[in-house]
């Protein structure tokens, strides 16, 4: 009987899992909230139905990710941390620490959470592929786009489309 009931479990996982995949493959720029949220919900009702399955944590990923795509910040940071402290050994977890720096900068303007998670990340994560962008988004932390490009001092002499 346990057997049985295991194998029910698994078979339902895996249908939740094509499930969210077809859904993944329909939603594009052009999706409306309602499918979206269809989406989030299928994320969220797998990590809530099988809390220990290994594809959970990416579950969480996902949607955070999804959440960053469609600017809802609050939500975003959520379930960022949410996947960080339920699951500490998962592999993206750097990734999610630096999208979180990301959304505190760029989606709630919040320069001082920012800078924090943008130091958290560095430091925890200092040999993760996104530290060079995590350090420049720290230099140039608050800056519009006209004081970004005045760093570099580039004058009509230096110009590289000069003959």
């Amino acid at each position: 009987m346990l057997i049985v009931l295991l194998a029910s479990c698994k078979l339902s996982s895996e249908k939740q899992l094509k499930n969210i995949a077809q859904l993944e493959e329909q939603i594009n720029a052009q999706s409306s909230p309602q499918e979206i949220a269809t989406l989030r919900d299928k994320y969220y009702t797998f990590v809530k139905d099988y809390p220990q399955d290994s594809l959970a944590p990416e579950m969480l990923f996902r949607v955070a990710i999804l959440h960053l795509k469609i600017g809802h910040g609050d939500e975003t940071i959520r379930d960022f941390d949410r996947l960080v402290n339920t699951y500490p050994n998962f592999e993206k977890n750097g990734e999610a620490c630096f999208y979180k720096a990301f959304t505190y900068d760029n989606i709630l303007h919040n320069l001082d959470s920012a800078k924090i998670a943008y130091e958290y990340f560095i430091n925890h994560y200092p040999e993760d592929n996104l530290v060079t962008d995590a350090q420049l988004s720290l230099k140039y932390l608050g800056m519009s786009a006209e004081e970004i490009a005045a760093t570099f001092n580039i004058s009509d002499e230096d110009s590289l489309l000069e003959e």
